[in-house]
C-alpha cells in the first residue's frame, strides 16, 4: 500500500490537471489505498501488534508515512512563500485526507518529532564542529 501510494504521489507531481479521466483514477485509486492503510495501521494498534514490531522497522513505516502524509513543515518551511502542497493531497478528497491523517495521528507524531530530534542533533553537530574550525575534535576519540 505504501509502494503504491508512492506511486500516486509521483504521478499527481507530474500531473497538471484534476479533471482529466487519468486523475481521477489516480485519485480514486490514492483514496482507497490510504483508507486502506489507515485501517490497517489502526487495527494494528488496536490488535497490539506495533507493541511486538522492532522498533527500527517501526521507524522506517512511520518516516514513510511521513513521507506520505506529512505537512513537512519541521523547519517552518510553510512560512515561505510559494510553498507547494503535498502532490498526493492535490488527488485524494480532503474529508478522506482529514480522516486517513487523524488515524493516522499517532505515527506522524512519533516520526515527527523522530526528524525534529535528528535534525537538533544534526544542528548542535554542525556548532561543535565550527568551533574547531571545521575540523573534527582531536579529543573526541578519548
Amino acid at each position: 500500500l505504501i509502494l503504491m501510494l508512492r506511486w500516486c504521489k509521483h504521478q499527481a507531481r507530474g500531473s497538471s490537471s484534476t479533471d482529466d479521466s487519468p486523475s481521477l483514477l489516480l485519485g480514486c485509486l490514492a483514496e482507497r489505498a490510504a483508507m486502506l492503510l489507515a485501517k490497517e495501521i489502526c487495527l494494528d494498534a488496536e490488535l497490539g501488534n506495533d507493541v511486538h514490531a522492532n522498533r527500527e522497522d517501526m521507524k522506517h513505516v512511520n518516516d514513510q508515512l511521513l513521507e506520505l502524509f506529512g505537512d513537512d513543515d519541521l523547519m517552518g518551511a510553510s512560512s515561505f512563500v510559494g510553498m507547494v502542497e503535498n502532490p498526493l493531497q492535490k488527488v485524494v478528497d480532503k474529508s478522506i485526507w482529514d480522516a486517513v491523517v487523524v488515524q493516522l495521528r499517532t505515527q506522524l507524531a512519533a516520526a515527527r518529532n523522530e526528524k525534529i530530534a535528528e535534525l537538533e542533533k544534526l544542528q548542535e553537530q554542525s556548532v561543535n564542529s565550527r568551533s574547531w574550525g571545521g575540523k573534527r575534535s582531536p579529543f573526541r576519540g578519548f
